[in-house]
Order: structure tokens, then C-alpha cells, then sequence
């Protein structure tokens, strides 16, 4: 794999400025992730279709749906995402269980990815919200998720070590949002850390946003992240 196959640009942005991104990104990286800001605007994949975006061999589209709901809703969603083709559809960890049994049970041809703790949860936030550490909770997230077999988990950076040292979940392919270059602003990331470190700790795929899409130049943009991708994947010690 190349390391711009591993990055996955976040589209949070209004859908005209998304589409112009993807043109110019669509040969540069592995996959588009599309969120709640252009779910609101009414995109569809009828519209990524419409755009040549959703295509076979083109980039990978990662759906953050963030599903948390009764297990027979979160199927329906599962199943009409995946005969749209949609490579990624994200459920959230702690809708339990039985939410992820649902979707991995009615899913063949797309993967589920498991989102743990939120990436603008700071340290105290995570202990209010979950009661313990956020590599605690992390941890339990990814036990679940391998019980109800989830392949793809979603942590910050800075879990990402820890999990890769825990034999029960070390298999798992990890996304990381909370990526910065040095000297980025963190916006509303708490909990973050850098392309390299991301990938030298284990990380498989970057999600990264605001450093793309509000960079003067996105292309150079993603060459910089590039770079640092494979100076982490050099120094890792597999």
C-alpha cells in the first residue's frame, strides 16, 4: 500500500468546495470520508454518483454515519449504504453489542468501522463521560467490537500504541482522526497528535481534514502528509 492510499480526507466542508476537493484529490489519496455536515446539506450517494465519485477502482468513500440507534434501524441503514457501494459505514462502540451485531451480520460488501472515544474529548471530559481513561474505555470499545466481528476501529493517535500491544485487539485495521502536522491549528481536536507518530505507533489509515481542505494548497498538502507517512512507516518496528 502507498502511503497516500493510507490517508482519508474528511470532506467537512459545504458539498460545492467537497466535490472541487475530490477532482483534485481523487488520483492523491485512498479515500474520501463524507460526515454530518454534508448528510445535513442532503447529500446522497446518488449525488456521488452523479459526480463520478462512487465508481469501481476510483477512491474509497468512508460514510460516517456514526449509527447509534435500535439494532433493526441500524441494519436498514447498513444495508442501503451497501448496495449504494459504499466502502465504510461507521456505528458508534457505545451503542452496544447487539447495534454491531446488526450491522456486521447484514454486511458483505461493505466494512464496519467501530468509533470509540471521540477525538474532542479531552482527558477530563473522557473520565466524566466514561468514568475511567480514555485508553481504558478505548480498550473495552475495541474487546467489543472484535466480539462482534468488527475488523476496523476508529481511535485518537495516542491509543493507538497501546492497542497495537494488546494481543486480544492488535489485529485490528486502526483510523486515526486527530492529526496535525506540527504547528497546525488543533481546532477542535483534544486529543491529537502527528502523521508520524501516528504511523510509527501502528496506525493503518489517517483521517485528516482542516489541514487539507483549508490548506492554501491541498495537493501540497497531501504530499506533506505523504512524506510524513512514510518516515513513520520507516521507523516502525514490526
Amino acid at each position: 500500500m502507498e502511503s497516500k492510499d493510507r490517508i482519508i480526507v474528511a470532506l467537512d466542508v459545504d458539498a460545492k468546495i467537497a466535490f472541487v476537493l475530490v477532482k483534485r484529490l481523487k488520483d492523491r489519496v485512498g479515500c474520501f470520508k463524507f460526515g454530518i455536515d454534508l448528510m445535513n446539506a442532503g447529500l446522497t450517494t446518488k449525488d456521488l454518483k452523479d459526480e463520478g465519485i462512487l465508481k469501481k477502482g476510483g477512491p474509497k468513500i468512508f460514510w460516517d454515519a456514526k449509527l447509534n440507534e435500535l439494532p433493526r434501524k441500524v441494519e436498514t441503514a447498513v444495508v442501503a449504504l451497501q448496495n449504494d457501494g459504499v466502502d465504510y459505514i461507521t456505528v458508534m462502540a457505545a451503542g452496544g453489542c447487539d447495534m454491531m451485531f446488526a450491522a456486521t451480520d447484514i454486511a458483505f460488501s461493505t466494512e464496519i468501522v467501530a468509533v470509540t472515544v471521540p477525538t474532542w474529548l479531552g482527558p477530563e471530559n473522557v473520565f466524566l463521560t466514561f468514568g475511567t481513561s480514555s485508553r481504558a474505555k478505548v480498550l473495552q470499545f475495541a474487546k467489543d467490537a472484535v466480539l462482534c466481528g468488527v475488523d476496523f476501529l476508529v481511535c485518537s493517535p495516542n491509543e493507538v500504541e497501546f492497542l497495537r500491544s494488546r494481543q486480544e485487539v492488535s489485529h485490528l485495521t486502526i483510523m486515526t482522526p486527530g492529526i496535525r502536522l506540527p504547528g497546525d491549528d488543533p481546532g477542535d481536536q483534544k486529543r491529537l497528535n502527528t502523521p508520524y507518530n501516528a504511523i510509527k505507533a501502528g496506525a493503518d489509515f489517517l483521517v485528516i481534514g482542516s489541514s487539507i481542505y483549508d490548506a492554501e494548497d491541498p495537493v501540497q498538502a497531501v504530499n506533506e502528509f505523504a512524506k510524513e507517512i512514510e518516515k513513520g512507516l520507516d521507523d516502525r518496528e514490526d
